[in-house]
């Protein structure tokens, strides 16, 4: 108001209604454009929400657990219930105070606090409700039938601090509790145990010791007390309850974590060893994509054929070693990077195979252009070393058919065309090479003998053996080993539907 309040003695200073007139309405405006913005929670706001909605997550979870203590119906339970009920209860109403006190300091008009209200005003409700049962006031309005939840003989100063004492660590026990109790239903929600965090499982295996101790403190406070004692029995009854609350949520919990632990050990997985190397040579095969294909397209034709039983493979590593790889060992992150490195690297070779099979077309038909021109010189200037091979001619075939294979390898109905436009070209060829027939016998030599390996004579007889095999009429006249020494290759080659590891 003290701001309505400037703006009209401003405009009554001025002696002007008409004034008073527009600065009301751009009052109006301004307080409802204020309205609007209320609605949007600031830093501070958001977090007092946050914690809300935490403490009202647990208010219902205890809520529930104080229900089922009082057990099904409408009447008043008996007092060992009742009195399980209402201690469960006041965890409720502890959470119910904090939710309480976020709200008063939320703006009521956020819709999300609308939602809060809401639920809460619910669970209020829901605990007023079962407060009353378990003391009897929803039927007699007295609450006469239920003994006070502190009765009981009154107890000495020690008693009551020995009590005290034991409350404390029965309340860490009863959240602890609660908390398993959560966790228990998100392992029984899971379609698929594995799927979950082993280390969430780990963490709940460690409050189900931690609340075992705590017990143990508990029951050790209670014993210098006496059983019949003021409000000695709620609290016995409130850790059996809570105490048989984790052994359920064990019974859940633990055989799913010692299954993935077991998962987890890298003693259980024998073929380990050869999978990481597997996915180390095949991000070697697939590496250096912008090389290979320029330089060995024959290769980059097999890896496209079995690019997508990689692919396979990779995913079936994955999901095998998924487990070892949640535990953070040593060997989990070696399979974790040797996938991560296996993925990015066939990311880049499909990158450079899409820029190639777009740009292919347009270098088989200059390889052909190529080709032709090459073809009518030899002729024009009789030269009939262009069509030995190894020289221009048959160099600039071998360019064009590779590829044409590439292309067919990664798209068959544009490579369609092509093959056929080679085939003209190489028909061509034929045609006008018979001119010069004679040159190019005469031209033709023998490879060059480089290999001096002591082994050769053998090599030697086992390829004229080979030769053979082939055509038994055949007179082998010469054998030559061109290649100084041997190139050692390694690969992985899929066929049907198995991995073959070729070594030569």
């Amino acid at each position: 108001m003290p701001f309505s309040i400037a703006l009209v003695g401003v405009a009554r200073a001025f002696g002007r209604p008409s004034h008073l007139f527009v600065i009301l309405i751009g009052l109006f405006l301004c307080v409802g454009a204020r309205e609007s913005r209320a609605a949007d929670l600031d830093a501070s706001q958001k977090k007092l929400l946050t914690d809300a909605q935490a403490y009202l997550k647990q208010l219902n979870s205890n809520l529930k657990l104080a229900q089922d203590a009082a057990g099904p119906g409408e009447d008043q339970p008996a007092t060992s219930k009742a009195r399980l009920s209402a201690s469960r209860l006041s965890s409720a109403k502890q959470s119910q105070a904090e939710v309480k006190a976020r709200l008063e300091r939320l703006p009521a008009d956020n819709a999300d606090v609308k939602t809060l209200q809401t639920d809460y005003d619910t669970a209020s409700a829901a605990i007023t409700a079962l407060e009353n049962r378990i003391t009897g006031k929803a039927k007699t309005g007295t609450g006469d039938k239920m003994p006070a939840a502190g009765a009981g003989k009154p107890l000495d100063y020690r008693q009551k601090e020995a009590l005290k004492n034991a409350q404390f660590h029965i309340n860490d026990v009863q959240g602890k509790a609660t908390a398993l109790a959560e966790l228990a239903g998100k392992v029984k929600a899971a379609a698929d145990p594995s799927s979950l965090d082993p280390n969430l499982l780990a963490q709940g295996m460690n409050t189900i010791e931690a609340a075992k101790r705590k017990q143990k403190d508990a029951e050790g406070q209670l014993a210098n007390v006496p059983a019949d004692g003021e409000g000695v029995g709620t609290a016995a009854d409130a850790l059996k309850a809570a105490a048989a609350s984790i052994a359920e949520s064990e019974k859940v919990i633990a055989p799913v974590h010692a299954q993935m632990a077991k998962a987890g050990d890298a003693g259980n997985y024998k073929d380990l060893e050869a999978d990481v190397n597997r996915l180390r040579e095949l991000a070697i095969m697939y590496g250096d994509a912008n090389g290979k294909f320029q330089t060995r397209r024959p290769d980059v034709v097999l890896l496209i054929t079995q690019e997508p039983a990689t692919k396979e493979e990779l995913n079936r590593i994955t999901t095998k070693y998924a487990p070892l790889v949640a535990q953070q060992n040593g060997q989990g992150r070696a399979v974790e990077g040797g996938c991560k490195y296996l993925t990015q690297i066939l990311t880049e070779f499909d990158a450079v195979a899409a820029e190639q099979k777009k740009t292919l077309p347009q270098q088989i038909d200059a390889d052909l252009a190529q080709l032709k021109q090459l073809t009518d010189t030899a002729v024009k200037e009789t030269r009939p070393a262009y069509f030995l091979t190894g020289n221009g001619i048959p160099t600039q075939i071998g360019y064009a058919e590779e590829k044409i294979a590439l292309l067919n390898a990664m798209d068959a109905d544009a490579a369609k065309a092509a093959t056929q436009r080679l085939a003209d070209a190489k028909a061509e060829v034929k045609k006008q090479q018979t001119a010069l027939l004679d040159g190019i016998i005469s031209g033709n030599q023998m490879p060059a003998d480089n290999y001096a390996g002591q082994d050769k004579e053998d090599l030697k007889k086992r390829a004229i053996d080979a030769w053979k095999k082939l055509d038994s009429s055949a007179e082998v006249l010469a054998v030559r080993f061109p290649s100084q020494q041997w190139n050692r290759e390694t690969m992985w080659r899929y066929q049907n539907r198995e991995w073959y590891r070729i070594d030569r």
